[in-house]
């Protein structure tokens, strides 16, 4: 940010200013109308059943990634105005002027070797402009308006195995207005935005032209990602050694969805005391905290998935009377998965 202090960053993004400039800028980079939409949507957030997620779910927190451990290189980025002669026109530039005062010979016949230099400096600038994100401090935490995203539950909730969590940010605990200000949409585009005229010091675009071409590139992704429906909660200049860090007691979690292999865990013997008791730790946070638990099923005939929502102390129960601690033969996996799909299809409430 041009401003580095945690509290002026929060003021900035508040700026309804600030947010017209922030769409106007993608606008004008896509074909496509982009806008935040006054209502946030149902979000939600995929994801293994690791402690730190089971603690967030307790406890109201949300983590947000270091965005350099993306998996997308070009993701966050910041394009400038590609030239292949920006070195030429520059020198050229500086011999009329030599001329125009009269002192051309001072420049001698170097010019192509003060061409070629200045060539090297601008392509050298414009690669750390490109990958600056990591000095900015910028941390984020992802979220999609799709529950049944076959991609995403492969991708990002341990092949099926894990979880996505779902939030409704009527439900946030506190700083309403600044939380919600720090939640946008994602522009996907054809094209990179180019942020030159906005890193420019000699243009003064708008109010915080550093900030706005920061932002822009946090929230635009190319057109390949679109699958992913992706909302991001964004934080900026915060400690740039942190690979995660955390806002706490922000929202609960109103729902949270169980993947088609959440139980395969308890077949195999690597970590298998540390992955089952996660995995019992979460469905006893359910029930504590009130969160409605379902779990995703193949719509057969189709490549798509249903939700059934499902009675957390009968699967308890399952789980007690299928495992009594010890892992099971990955063999016995498809017995026992197709008891619990089938208790899930005759128990369990379609949504």
């Amino acid at each position: 940010m041009s401003n580095y202090e945690y509290a002026t960053q929060h003021e900035i993004i508040q700026k309804d200013s600030f947010k017209d400039e922030l769409i106007k800028l993608i606008n004008n980079s896509t074909k496509k109308i982009y806008f935040k939409p006054s209502k946030i949507p149902m979000l939600y957030k995929y994801g293994s059943i690791k402690p730190y997620i089971l603690d967030n779910i307790e406890n109201g927190q949300i983590s947000l990634s270091l965005v350099t451990s993306f998996n997308d290189y070009f993701d966050t980025t910041i394009h400038t105005e590609v030239s292949d002669t920006a070195g030429k026109d520059e020198t050229d530039k500086m011999v009329l002027m030599a001329k125009n005062i009269g002192i051309d010979d001072m420049l001698g016949g170097n010019s192509n070797q003060l061409a070629e230099s200045l060539q090297k400096a601008y392509e050298r600038n414009q690669r750390t402009t490109f990958s600056s994100a990591e000095y900015y401090g910028i941390h984020v935490c992802s979220f999609s308006t799709n529950p049944k995203s076959t991609l995403m539950w492969s991708h990002y909730a341990d092949n099926n195995q894990g979880i996505c969590i779902g939030y409704n940010y009527k439900n946030l605990l506190r700083d309403e207005r600044l939380l919600k200000s720090m939640l946008y949409p994602v522009a996907y585009i054809d094209q990179p935005i180019d942020a030159t005229k906005y890193l420019d010091v000699q243009e003064r675009v708008c109010e915080f032209p550093v900030d706005v071409a920061i932002f822009a590139s946090i929230l635009s992704k190319a057109t390949c990602w679109s699958y992913e429906k992706e909302w991001r909660f964004v934080s900026v200049g915060d400690d740039r050694k942190s690979k995660y860090i955390q806002y706490n007691n922000i929202i609960k979690p109103s729902l949270i969805i169980l993947g088609y292999h959440w139980i395969k865990p308890f077949f195999s013997d690597y970590n298998f005391n540390e992955k089952t008791s996660n995995i019992k730790r979460l469905l006893k946070i359910s029930v504590e905290e009130k969160i409605p638990i379902f779990m995703t099923l193949p719509h057969i005939g189709h490549y798509s998935q249903n939700l059934y929502r499902i009675d957390v102390n009968r699967v308890l129960d399952f789980i007690k009377q299928q495992f009594d601690n010890y892992p099971t033969s990955l063999e016995y996996y498809t017995v026992v998965h197709d008891d619990l799909c089938r208790m899930m299809k005759d128990k369990g409430e379609k949504v």
